[in-house]
């Protein structure tokens, strides 16, 4: 019994550092996103503001 308890603690601290790694690559990500999302739109209204187009 008392094996099967280690087990499964070893089991559910795994789990939460990989949901933590996760939640932290996920966080980086969509950031990386956002800023890349701003900046193309400025670079787009930066285009379509200049006369002649």
């Amino acid at each position: 019994m008392s094996d099967r308890k280690a087990h499964l603690f070893v089991d559910v601290d795994r789990y939460i550092s990989a949901i933590l790694i996760f939640g932290g690559v996920t966080l980086v990500l969509m950031i990386t996103v956002h800023r890349l999302v701003l900046w193309l739109k400025k670079r787009t209204r930066a285009s379509t503001s200049r006369p002649g187009k």
